[in-house]
């Protein structure tokens, strides 16, 4: 994606974070219902008690806070953004986790990760 690509990214996300809250009206990713179903698909990889997982394009961290009413404690997770904003309210929700405003095609993660996940992220046109 290109600087101009993705400045245009990242004011959508911002006009609807504004313009909705927080939410998944803001992302525009779909309903409840539909991210429920992705994310029950995404926690059948595998055991995710004791791993690393990182999230790309992890939002509003809705799926740390799926795999923690899932009962998953003690995992290590990373989050990753490009939206500075969704990362600021993360990192308040969820001091406990690391989040990041990083973009995956520009700036690869330096260490290795259990888990990669992404959900609903590369959607934009």
């Amino acid at each position: 994606m290109n600087e101009q690509d993705k400045k245009r990214i990242i004011e959508r996300y911002r006009a609807r974070f504004e313009e909705y809250g927080e939410g998944i009206r803001a992302l525009r990713s779909g309903n409840r219902r539909r991210q429920k179903i992705r994310f029950d698909v995404l926690y059948t990889l595998g055991d995710m008690n004791n791993s690393s997982v990182l999230d790309l394009g992890c939002g509003f961290a809705d799926f740390y806070s799926y795999l923690k009413k899932r009962g998953v404690r003690r995992v290590r997770y990373t989050g990753y953004d490009i939206v500075p904003e969704f990362i600021e309210l993360d990192r308040r929700k969820y001091p406990e986790a690391k989040f990041e405003v990083r973009d995956m095609q520009e700036d690869p993660p330096k260490r290795k990760f259990d888990y990669i996940v992404s959900s609903q992220t590369f959607n934009n046109r």
